[in-house]
């Protein structure tokens, strides 16, 4: 398996799960898992995540009681279960086009145990803020931009309980793996995903 897919599920955010799952259906490239990690809810009907799971995609669906760490902690519990090469993380209320993981796997076709990076369209509520990445450098590229090699990500300890409650904890992520493994980003690549 090349990726697993990591969801954090936590206030109430059930409900953009179908939204998740269906750009993860409709991805071009097949070789990866899906986890979706619960931060402390019970079940919301319809949004029910091994309902919506059962309807679209097989997935491991996980419950972790409430971190109140805007879903941090379980990014971190999610590398214990993770199967694949690479790690990619998505946001339930993210939506990412049919070619997101097939552009991370371009990026590291020929570049084993770098990161990759893509570009994604970005918004801030009703704010466009255009294309991201602009550059490799803090606030300016977001979480859905990246892919880690599973091993050096829990090497790393990323959003580990030193970085579960600091809001730019994909940043630390993005950061402390660049520094032992190549970053590939192609500016000129396509587009693959939507940051709302």
């Amino acid at each position: 398996m090349f990726f697993s897919v990591v969801i954090t599920v936590y206030e109430g955010d059930q409900i953009f799960l179908p939204r998740a799952m269906t750009g993860l259906m409709n991805q071009t490239f097949k070789d990866f898992e899906v986890i979706v990690v619960v931060d402390g809810e019970e079940p919301l009907r319809p949004y029910d995540p091994e309902l919506v799971c059962g309807k679209t995609i097989p997935a491991t669906v996980v419950y972790r009681p409430r971190s109140n760490t805007i879903g941090f902690r379980e990014r971190h519990f999610s590398l214990g279960l993770a199967r694949g090469r690479y790690a990619a993380w998505l946001n339930v209320d993210n939506w990412v086009y049919p070619n997101w993981l097939q552009c991370h796997f371009e990026n590291l076709a020929g570049n084993p145990g770098a990161i990759s990076v893509v570009n994604i369209h970005y918004w801030m509520r009703q704010d466009y803020w255009g294309v991201l990445p602009r550059a490799l450098a803090y606030g300016e590229f977001d979480l859905l931009n990246y892919s880690l090699p599973l091993d050096l990500a829990r090497r790393a300890g990323v959003f580990g309980p030193g970085d579960e409650r600091i809001a730019h904890a994909d940043w630390l992520a993005f950061e402390r793996c660049a520094r032992e493994a190549p970053v590939v980003w192609h500016r000129d690549q396509t587009v693959c995903a939507c940051h709302f």
